[in-house]
């Protein structure tokens, strides 16, 4: 098994449309091995900083083919990887907001190593999250683990 960690952060994507929480990364892992049978994605750390948003909900969307999977909000292929509900949404909301998402056991199957990540960040009513204000941002941390033998 090879064991690859992905670092994405919001203010160095390759390409983005911030208005809409939507993220292009291209990734560009070292080859171990040349075949794979098995690939599993793990998310490890998602942190979400909104400051002067009233969003109170955060729905993290990875557009990577998933095996096994079916979502009904797209009525297809699932592609939420992670959901944080703001438990600060009444009266007695923060300021400087800040979520966090954390999970390194539950993994998803995904067909193969990826050569870019597109990602959207949206509400649970599927709106997409404005990130183009400055003191707004994420940072995620994922894992994939690739197996390359039966016995692993």
């Amino acid at each position: 098994m090879d064991v690859y960690n992905i670092y994405l952060e919001s203010e160095n994507p390759t390409s983005s449309v911030e208005t809409t929480g939507n993220y292009r990364f291209n990734v560009r892992l070292p080859a171990k091995k040349i075949q794979y049978h098995t690939y599993k994605l793990y998310v490890d750390n998602w942190n979400v900083a909104l400051k002067g948003l009233t969003t109170d909900s955060a729905v993290l969307k990875l557009y990577l083919p998933q095996n096994n999977s079916y979502s009904s909000l797209s009525g297809g292929n699932n592609t939420v990887v992670a959901s944080i509900f703001n438990p600060n949404i009444a009266s007695g909301r923060t300021v400087d907001l800040a979520l966090n998402y954390q999970n390194a056991t539950a993994y998803y199957g995904i067909n193969a190593l990826p050569q870019s990540i597109d990602l959207q960040i949206t509400d649970v009513d599927n709106v997409g999250i404005d990130f183009s204000n400055a003191v707004n941002f994420f940072d995620l941390s994922l894992r994939i683990e690739a197996f390359y033998d039966i016995e692993d």
